[in-house]
């Protein structure tokens, strides 16, 4: 079966190594803007899992780094909450912390054998027995399959369904990457601070830290950008002199929004990863059900032939669409508790959050961790 992926990253790399060994054609386009570190991945056992079938589990628990706690604190830097991981995660599988950018180098290793081109897909066109992806450089590449995996953007997720309606937070983080011995918690602690207009997130590493300060878009793209976030940090008690980056050029700027597709396939033509949902930080499960999604469509696609795509991928919907979407539900409830300006709610949020265990916070979605995928 001839397989085209539009998309390189943990979705799109993860289905060609599942699907490579299978002995399908494989081609993976993606437009190939170069390697930049982006930031920090939460990796739940729900994504972890897969990696044993990719091939790469070990190399993961070998760079990663397990997450030990879990600590959350207001803006002026006051314990809200503390705790280690949920109780009894670690009997699904690994949790811990990765740099994206790491995560693509392990999925890309188990893909030496797949097809990788240069190019965008800006459109398709379906037919009885196959589909037809125009590149953005003219070509037109015939395949059984075309999977959309080109991220929350997701030029294929457009040509299939037209434009997906967008959910705004009307904030933006800037994001990142500081020495490990400037981390301010312990040795795998992943520490928050909830202000009042103002969100920080320090995530270790192996090896480095990722800093997440997260404001009103207006604020953090602004001109006095760089002086809020100088306040933001002090005021957290944090020792911005040694945090700040150097300069601009070297913060990501991430817009908080996402985006759920109102279908997920369409005869030969899948979305997987932020293609079909794109998931806010906020619950860090983004890459976790990218990777878990990845594995359901390489299950179902295992189960047919190029005759039998559309029922397959009707199959793999079905499977797949609602534990997404309850998953991103989650990150959006997240959403509106952490990114406010008003001092009155921050000081609710904060209050009920420091009478609330961890593994309260985040039951529903170690819940799923129980029921099959």
């Amino acid at each position: 079966m001839k397989v085209l992926i539009a998309g390189g990253g943990v979705a799109g790399l993860t289905l060609a190594a599942l699907l490579r060994p299978r002995g399908h054609q494989i081609t993976v386009v993606d437009p190939g803007h170069g390697s930049d570190d982006g930031f920090a991945l939460a990796l739940w056992p729900h994504g972890t899992r897969v990696l044993h079938a990719v091939g790469v589990h070990d190399r993961l628990v070998e760079r990663g780094l397990p997450m030990r706690r879990y600590t959350a604190r207001s803006g002026s830097g006051a314990l809200l909450t503390t705790s280690g991981p949920p109780a009894g995660i670690a009997r699904h599988g690994y949790l811990g912390t990765v740099p994206r950018s790491d995560l693509v180098e392990m999925l890309a290793t188990a893909c030496d054998h797949v097809e990788h081109r240069t190019g965008r897909v800006v459109a398709l066109e379906q037919h009885h027995t196959g589909v037809d992806a125009h590149l953005d450089g003219g070509t037109i590449i015939e395949a059984d399959l075309l999977v959309g995996a080109d991220g929350i953007g997701s030029a294929v997720r457009t040509a299939l369904l037209g434009p997906q309606p967008r959910h705004d937070t009307g904030w933006t983080c800037a994001t990142w990457w500081t020495e490990a011995a400037d981390h301010p918690g312990d040795a795998g602690e992943t520490l928050e601070f909830w202000g009042a207009g103002s969100f920080v997130g320090c995530y270790p590493c192996r090896g480095r830290s990722c800093l997440i300060v997260g404001g009103p878009s207006d604020t953090v793209r602004g001109q006095q950008a760089r002086p809020w976030l100088r306040r933001t940090l002090t005021g957290a008690g944090l020792p911005a002199d040694r945090l700040l980056p150097g300069s601009d050029d070297e913060r990501w700027l991430w817009p908080m929004t996402d985006v759920r597709s109102t279908r997920w396939v369409r005869d030969r033509v899948a979305l997987v990863g932020d293609a079909a949902a794109a998931f806010l930080p906020t619950a860090g499960m983004g890459a976790s059900m990218a990777l878990e999604s990845a594995a359901a469509l390489a299950d179902e696609l295992s189960r047919c032939d190029a005759g039998h795509v559309p029922f397959a991928l009707r199959r793999y919907e079905r499977r797949r669409k609602g534990r997404v979407e309850r998953a991103q539900r989650q990150s959006r409830h997240f959403a509106r508790a952490l990114f406010t300006s008003s001092s009155t709610l921050a000081r609710l949020r904060n209050g009920l959050v420091a009478r609330m265990s961890v593994d309260r916070l985040l039951a529903p979605l170690v819940r799923d961790l129980d029921h099959p995928a």
